[in-house]
């Protein structure tokens, strides 16, 4: 599939809100509501953008950057608020913290991003700004990720199923390593496209300087943040001996491929 069809077919989260909203997904105004950009924490699975976002909320300048677009937290919040389209949901979000002097943001997988132009949510703000999460060590997180979806601890502050011990999944970690990669370019090209502003940052950037990380993004989002200190991580590292078994029977298969 190309890039073409790939930006262009909307994901799962977009058809879900097409059906629950209909035309009511798109913002059909020409002036914007918020003065202020949009901003988006743009990540693929398992690449430490839960570590940022709670390091970011950390902050006094910073709210939101939770998973707010997924299509289940959309239809439930608006349910309990009587939110009757799409943009209505993105307003009253936003609203409270914008005009209490927040910068406040949004998590995004790259199909999410392109939903968020598709149905014009971009024209309620003054821009879109990009902080763009990736994690250097492709095949560790794609580790992480085959084995969280085993066990359904997606962060430590999960419990992990007891009755399940994590096993190699040859496949499944192939096209994960596969996706991982695939997400990184896309984000990168889609921010091309429409000319968006990208801070490019990555966990293991985040893990062996916190404070660096968070001054760049506010230095990125013309804020100020100086003096401040991280505090201990919400989350912790949850990789074992056996991600470390795993990477190396990956890697000698990596090898054989090339006999």
């Amino acid at each position: 599939m190309s890039i073409f069809d790939l930006l262009s077919e909307p994901g799962i989260h977009e058809k879900q809100l097409t059906r629950q909203f209909g035309a009511g997904l798109h913002y059909v105004e020409d002036a914007p509501v918020f003065d202020v950009p949009l901003v988006c924490l743009a990540f693929s699975n398992r690449c430490g953008s839960n570590l940022l976002a709670g390091y970011l909320r950390d902050t006094p300048a910073f709210g939101g950057f939770h998973e707010q677009l997924n299509f289940d937290t959309v239809i439930k919040t608006c349910a309990a608020h009587g939110l009757r389209s799409f943009p209505d949901y993105i307003l009253h979000l936003c609203e409270a913290p914008i005009e209490a002097g927040q910068i406040y943001g949004f998590k995004t997988s790259w199909d999410q991003l392109a939903m968020l132009f598709r149905c014009r949510i971009d024209r309620m703000f003054s821009g879109v700004h990009v902080i763009h999460m990736t994690r250097s060590d492709t095949i560790g997180q794609a580790i992480s990720l085959m084995i969280a979806d085993q066990t359904k601890q997606w962060t430590s502050a999960q419990a992990a199923r007891s009755d399940v011990r994590p096993q190699y999944r040859p496949m499944q970690l192939r096209s994960l390593v596969q996706s991982s990669l695939l997400s990184e370019q896309i984000v990168r090209i889609l921010c091309d496209a429409a000319s968006l502003r990208r801070l490019h940052v990555t966990y293991e950037e985040l893990v062996e300087s916190p404070e660096s990380v968070i001054a760049d993004i506010a230095s990125f989002l013309n804020t100020d943040l100086s003096g401040w200190t991280a505090g201990p991580p919400h989350i912790a590292r949850q990789a074992t001996k056996q991600n470390d078994v795993f990477r190396r029977r990956f890697l000698a298969e990596l090898r054989q491929s090339l006999d």
